[in-house]
């Protein structure tokens, strides 16, 4: 059909179509393009859109504003069950950019209304008691050690222990250089068949007691089976131990 027979409406459509068509061949290219603008002018493109945001709310009613939120929040909560992992990925993002501030923060918030504070945790673990128990039984069997080392560091602050600092590597680092062989059982057990093909699992025991004035460090820890450690309890060590010292 020659182009000067064209009704308005058909020009119009066929420019459509054109530049359809020409989108679909050099999609990547536009979007390289597009992109590679953006990038140029963000902060340009940043003020107008900001500018055209608060002009925009200006017009809008009380009703409209409340709609609007309603909108965003709505869009919000979709996104994020569409996409939980980016979600959660931007979020530590953010977190580990900004820790120090994000601590600071709410220290001051609880310091400013302790009372308030204290009645929101409350609140929270009323309404989720069950998922946070959940939450804290999967991680406790998932990191048993850290647990250990968290019960054991409480222990020593509570007993007033004079040297808290034993680490959780330094806790890994003297089970696994044991390799599976218990301490105490050439007293307790000496024909453990556990111990001679180093296949025990070993738990961490303190040479001298915290509860008798001993430290949770490095130099006053050792590793034991979980029956020998039941045995010696708040006792002296039964056969002299070397601890590790790095």
């Amino acid at each position: 059909m020659p182009r000067k027979n064209l009704t308005p409406e058909e020009r119009l459509a066929r420019k459509k179509a054109s530049d359809k068509s020409w989108r679909e061949r050099n999609h990547a290219r536009k979007q390289a393009n597009d992109r590679l603008y953006h990038e140029r002018n963000r902060e340009r493109l940043l003020v107008q859109m900001r500018e055209r945001r608060i002009a925009r709310l200006a017009t809008m009613t009380p009703e409209e504003l409340r709609a609007q939120q309603d909108r965003l929040n709505a869009n919000q909560k979709a996104y994020e069950k569409r996409h939980p992992d980016r979600v959660k990925a931007t979020q530590e993002k953010y977190y580990n950019a900004n820790a120090e501030e994000i601590r600071a923060y709410q220290r001051n918030k609880r310091a400013a209304d302790p009372e308030k504070a204290r009645a929101y945790g409350r609140a929270y673990y009323a309404a989720n008691q069950e998922r946070d128990i959940a939450k804290q039984l999967a991680y406790a069997k998932k990191y048993p050690d850290r647990i250990n080392a968290r019960i054991e560091k409480r222990n020593a602050r509570i007993a007033g222990a004079s040297r808290n600092d034993l680490t959780l590597e330094q806790r890994n680092t003297v089970l696994a250089l044991k390799r599976g062989v218990c301490d105490y059982c050439p007293h307790y057990n000496p024909g453990c068949k556990l111990c001679q093909k180093g296949k025990h699992k070993l738990s961490i025991d303190h040479i001298t007691p915290v509860a008798r004035g001993g430290d949770n460090t490095l130099w006053n820890v050792t590793a034991c089976c979980r029956s020998c450690n039941s045995r010696k309890r708040l006792s002296p060590v039964p056969i002299p131990v070397q601890p590790l010292l790095l």
